[in-house]
Parts: structure tokens; C-alpha cells; sequence
């Protein structure tokens, strides 16, 4: 049998989007411009320290 490795890294903001499949399968409901502000927030809040 096959091992998957996974590996998990901070997202780039190109990558946000792509990350929203997952995002929506979590237990809070959130839109596709939720997920992109609170990403948007935490990148910002990653950029000042």
C-alpha cells in the first residue's frame, strides 16, 4: 500500500481560492467572500509581525 505524504505551508494570497473546497467542508458554514476576507485579514496580520 501507498503512503501519502502531506505536507502543510501558510498560504500565498494566489492561493486562497484554491483553498476554499476544503474551507467549505469544515463545520462553520462560510461563503467564498467569508473565506476570502478572514484569509485577507490573517495575511495582512502575517505581513505586519
Amino acid at each position: 500500500m501507498a503512503q501519502l505524504a502531506v505536507t502543510v505551508a501558510p498560504l500565498a494570497r494566489s492561493e486562497v481560492d484554491l483553498a476554499y473546497p476544503l474551507v467549505s467542508l469544515g463545520d462553520l458554514p462560510m461563503s467564498l467572500e467569508a473565506w476570502r476576507t478572514l484569509a485577507e485579514e490573517v495575511l495582512e496580520r502575517k505581513e505586519m509581525g
